[in-house]
């Protein structure tokens, strides 16, 4: 008998990818959040607001997805089918923009097809997919590794992966040294991350701080991002300096992360509509990060700068126009998966069988 999927994890999946189309809106859009000025304080409070949610976003759907995968057997099939679904994506994508519009696309053949044969990048696709093939040696790690060794390398991960890189972004210009000798990558992040989850997973809600405490967690973390907000807006030099909120691998976002997914745990209910949705959340990100259609979306159709003046309606606006994004993504995704799902299963299983063959 099939196993039904806890629609609480489905719905935290969907809330965190909606999280992250409107950091898009606020990252990509034509408001100038990276120009300090007095007269869009307001907007630019909203908009650090928004750029924080987006990196909550994406800790919050690698944690979840590592919490599931921690106690799964490793399969050769998993990052192979991610990688046909996006090459489908963004070939599909660009031949249809390469079609309506032939003199807005200029990359070359070279650019399309090497060093990867890709028309798009996208680094949280490319991260994912090298947390899945380190799977094997993550979920051996949990398993052989004790309770307080688990411990000591989250806290040294969290020390040399997401502290110090934000110390470095505050205090720069360290002569002849940079925070990469420790590995620090979007790639080692998603590890730390897998690593969050799988103590989760293993251990419990005793993970960092006991279940027990996990409201004053949330409070004292949002007072942290309120104090941070109100001091980083203070004048210039303190926005260009200590705007961390931008930042993948920044700990507030990781400690508030932690403390939602924990709070995700304790829910359990079956929706067969939010779990069906939360199928399209790779998609929507697929659709909507893709490298042509990205400047199509947040330069052209929405105009963010328009709101510059106006914090209320700015975030008005990046609300609706990232729901509507969200959901027209969603729609597509769903025709593709219903047209095309079996095909990709096909020829991830046929790539599967060839690389285990070898």
């Amino acid at each position: 008998m099939k196993v039904r999927r806890n629609s609480s994890f489905e719905l935290l999946r969907i809330i965190s990818m909606f999280a992250i189309v409107l950091h898009h809106y606020a990252y990509h859009g034509t408001f100038n959040w990276h120009q300090y000025s007095i007269a869009n304080l307001p907007t630019l409070r909203i908009n650090m607001i928004i750029l924080l949610f987006g990196k909550l976003g994406v800790d919050l759907f690698v944690i979840l997805g590592a919490y599931f995968l921690s106690q799964k057997s490793y399969s050769v099939r998993r990052p192979i089918k991610l990688v046909t679904i996006t090459v489908f994506y963004s070939f599909l994508i660009f031949g249809l923009l390469k079609l309506l519009f032939p003199k807005s696309i200029d990359e070359t053949v070279s650019q399309l097809l090497l060093p990867i044969p890709l028309p798009s990048g996208y680094w949280f696709v490319g991260a994912y997919i090298f947390m899945l093939l380190c799977m094997p040696a993550m979920n051996l790690i949990l398993q052989k590794f004790s309770m307080k060794m688990l411990l000591n390398t989250f806290m040294i991960l969290v020390l040399f992966w997401s502290v110090l890189p934000t110390l470095g972004f505050i205090f720069p210009g360290k002569p002849d040294f940079t925070y990469d000798v420790f590995g620090n990558s979007a790639g080692a992040y998603f590890l730390l991350l897998y690593l969050i989850g799988g103590i989760i997973q293993r251990h419990g809600l005793e993970f960092l701080y006991g279940g027990n405490n996990l409201w004053k967690m949330l409070i004292i973390g949002i007072i942290i991002v309120v104090l941070w907000m109100y001091l980083c807006t203070q004048n210039s030099f303190l926005y260009n300096h200590y705007n961390i909120f931008v930042l993948l691998y920044n700990p507030i976002d990781l400690f508030l992360a932690i403390s939602i997914f924990i709070f995700f745990t304790r829910f359990e209910f079956y929706s067969k509509v939010i779990n069906e949705i939360s199928l399209s959340m790779f998609g929507v990100y697929l659709i909507s990060e893709d490298s042509f259609i990205r400047p199509i979306l947040w330069q052209h159709i929405a105009n963010s700068n328009c709101f510059a003046n106006n914090w209320l309606s700015y975030l008005g606006n990046a609300l609706i126009v990232s729901f509507l994004v969200f959901t027209v993504c969603i729609i597509i995704d769903f025709l593709i998966r219903k047209l095309f799902g079996k095909l990709f299963d096909i020829v991830s299983s046929f790539l599967a069988n060839l690389v285990e063959a070898h």
